[in-house]
């Protein structure tokens, strides 16, 4: 099963930084694949950041720009990253959140294909990610 992140995002680089190092190295069953697509809603600024960072050279991570300068919003951004994907199953998360390296692997375990899974936000003070990132055994 492969299994696309959407990321929508606008102006929050350092943000959008954590959120992917979160991404790098997700455990998964063999057989099992992910990418991780970001949508910028119409900001350059995070489309440059993202073609000068480590993110850019790896084949896992896309970003697309929505080049809506009027700001169409996180719903277009969604749309987009869909339109991109070529996966069985779809997450969208927010550009602010931290995972744990099985995230992926819990959701492809427990979520139907062809499923698109959305979430609730809680902000974490970085004082305790460490806390919140351990790896969940279980799976």
């Amino acid at each position: 099963m492969k299994t696309t992140v959407i990321i929508p995002t606008f102006n929050r680089p350092e943000w959008l930084e954590e959120t992917l190092n979160c991404f790098e190295h997700q455990v998964l069953d063999e057989g099992n694949e992910y990418d991780v697509i970001v949508v910028s809603d119409g900001c350059d600024r995070t489309v440059e950041w993202f073609k000068e960072s480590k993110f850019a050279d790896n084949d896992l991570f896309r970003i697309y720009n929505s080049r809506c300068y009027e700001r169409y919003g996180i719903r277009l951004c969604w749309n987009i990253g869909v339109h991109f994907s070529d996966a069985d199953q779809i997450i969208t998360i927010a550009d602010d959140c931290l995972v744990n390296d099985r995230y992926v692997r819990y959701h492809q375990h427990f979520f139907e294909p062809y499923g698109m899974l959305m979430g609730k936000l809680t902000h974490v003070h970085p004082e305790y990610h460490h806390k919140v990132l351990i790896p969940d055994s279980r799976f």
